[in-house]
């Protein structure tokens, strides 16, 4: 499966109305180096977007209309509860976050004698307490304990209903029982982080005044029940890093109002439906890590308001829809990296005019890289790696003056660098291994002076290495092995002090090791060939047998005499 990280949800709760507030490697056959990531976009891709921040979105928080008010806080406190409440003098109440246990009650509450809210309400409360082990919660402050169910820890109350039930993170551990259904007033019910196991009941869909549907990071299986198609006052529904199974339900394009659907790492099935591209309010749509198969619907470009579309890591075929870009007009982020996909990139895609993400890595796509990508002014970061893409780098992508990520490794790209690329001044990593790139290394690669990782593995380079690569003084890591690059070190990357990684070796470098390199305080590992020599110098000599620096066996220079002349140039 195509490797991936995790990201945050973009919010941490939902809209709720005022009233409720106050009561979310395809490897060169010489194994190039690839140190950062080890050979994992996804890794490196989420490195790059948190460096980035805020300028690429991460999430959705920063755009969500109206903005995002969490939801209520627990309100029971030890500065707020009176001791004598617990019985015991001095002792202080068990609030939420304090690590507390509940105070043990003798009987449960009577709900035919509750009057906050219908008896039916008070029996889901109940059913649900008795069904994931409500006496080993967290916290479960009066609980069955006060016919006030308002008071319940996690239990808002409004107009005669139950309004917001919060229990995330709390130790919940069973099944969820049928009978949430019947707390008709709901608007927020957020279980996440717990060990809820079994299936999501299908009476959670007589919930038709819910707006913020969270049962993520559980234990849930089974199917996603169809009847959630009617909560038509949903705006999230965030039901990822569960094993759900099965297909998504067609019956989901119903959520009209909703904003945020979260259904990434469950173990989903089947095509995706094409009428989600109906949900005109949908925001951010997140299906990754499953297993979903068939084509990627052209109908999802009738999600005008998609700020993120993100469907990797899964088993879709077929060819990439450009009719993709007849709509998606606010869409930043593209993740279609990590699937079957095959054909031609559609150069259509450059006329998705907010687009800032574009992955497309790990799958089986070929032909040229469309010129037209180059017209992309605000991308910021370009994923065309593990592919089968053929035939020159556009000298175009040298007109992506926001592009902060490059990853093209992984190809069969040939042809020789473009002069081109050194435009890309906002460019902080560039990874171009395992291909069948030829000629000389452009000096003007040299002007990238915000480039922190570079990596030239893996190619059929030859020629000297440019001495303008000492001008690089951001550079973390260089990796130019498995090329066939000739003549001496350059003494200019000594001039490279954020260095930590350096890999030249399998080419056809010689001669002495530039002096300079001394200067490279910060170099961790250091991988030369044979031909490569050790000068005799104290000072460098000190430098390289610094057990903090893993380097090549080397051998010593001949008369130190003959070579100090070149080494100081």
């Amino acid at each position: 499966m195509f490797p991936r990280v995790r990201r945050p949800r973009f919010w941490p709760a939902i809209l709720v109305i005022g009233f409720v507030l106050l009561g979310a490697t395809p490897a060169a056959a010489q194994q190039p180096c690839d140190p950062v990531s080890s050979d994992s976009s996804a890794g490196a891709r989420a490195a790059l977007l948190a460096r980035a921040a805020p300028a690429i979105p991460e999430t959705c928080g920063s755009n969500y209309p109206g903005g995002a008010p969490e939801i209520p806080a627990r309100r029971h406190s030890p500065a707020s509860i009176p001791s004598a409440t617990f019985g015991v003098p001095g002792s202080a109440a068990p609030g939420r976050g304090f690590g507390r246990a509940a105070p043990a009650g003798s009987g449960a509450v009577n709900c035919n004698l509750v009057t906050v809210v219908p008896p039916s309400e008070c029996d889901a409360l109940v059913a649900l307490y008795n069904a994931t082990g409500g006496p080993k919660w967290s916290d479960s402050y009066l609980w069955l304990m006060d016919s006030n169910v308002g008071d319940w820890d996690g239990v808002t109350v409004a107009n005669r209903h139950v309004t917001v039930l919060s229990l995330g993170d709390n130790h919940l551990a069973g099944g969820l029982p049928p009978e949430l259904g019947n707390l008709s007033g709901l608007q927020v019910l957020d279980l996440d982080q717990n060990t809820i196991t079994g299936t999501i009941p299908s009476e959670l869909g007589n919930l038709t005044e819910l707006q913020y549907l969270d049962l993520s990071h559980n234990a849930l299986s089974g199917p996603i029940p169809q009847e959630l198609g009617g909560l038509t006052n949903l705006t999230a529904l965030m039901l990822d890093n569960n094993p759900l199974a099965g297909p998504i339900p067609p019956e989901l394009s119903g959520l009209k109002s909703l904003i945020h659907a979260d259904l990434d790492t469950d173990s989903l099935t089947g095509a995706i439906p094409g009428s989600l591209g109906s949900l005109q309010n949908l925001a951010c749509l997140d299906l990754r890590g499953n297993s979903l198969s068939g084509p990627v619907p052209a109908e999802l470009s009738g999600l005008n308001s998609a700020l993120v579309l993100w469907l990797g890591s899964n088993q879709l075929s077929g060819a990439i829809p450009g009719d993709l870009a007849n709509g998606l007009p606010k869409l930043e982020d593209l993740d279609l990296g990590g699937n079957q996909l095959s054909g031609a990139i559609p150069g259509q895609l450059a006329s998705l005019p907010a687009l800032q993400v574009l992955a497309l890595g790990y799958n089986q796509l070929s032909g040229a890289i469309p010129p037209q990508l180059g017209a992309m002014g605000g991308l910021q970061v370009l994923d065309l790696s593990y592919n089968d893409l053929t035939g020159p780098i556009p000298s175009a992508l040298g007109n992506l003056g926001s592009l902060q990520g490059l990853w093209l490794q992984g190809n069969q790209l040939g042809g020789p660098l473009p002069p081109a690329l050194g435009n890309l001044s906002s460019l902080s990593d560039l990874r171009l291994y395992s291909n069948q790139i030829t000629g000389t290394i452009p000096g003007e690669l040299g002007k990238l002076g915000k480039l922190g990782i570079f990596e030239l593995s893996g190619n059929k380079l030859t020629g000297s290495i440019p001495a303008g690569l000492g001008s690089l003084s951001g550079l973390g890591s260089l990796c130019l092995d498995h090329n066939q690059l000739s003549g001496a070190i350059p003494s200019s990357l000594g001039n490279l002090t954020s260095l930590w990684y350096l890999v030249l070796k399998y080419n056809l470098l010689s001669g002495p090791m530039p002096l300079s390199l001394d200067h490279l305080s910060n170099l961790q590992e250091f991988y030369f060939d044979s031909t490569v020599c050790e000068p005799s110098d104290p000072t460098f000599e000190a430098w390289f047998e610094n057990p903090n620096l893993d380097h090549s066996p080397t051998t010593a220079c001949g008369s130190a005499s003959v070579y100090l002349p070149l080494l100081r140039r």
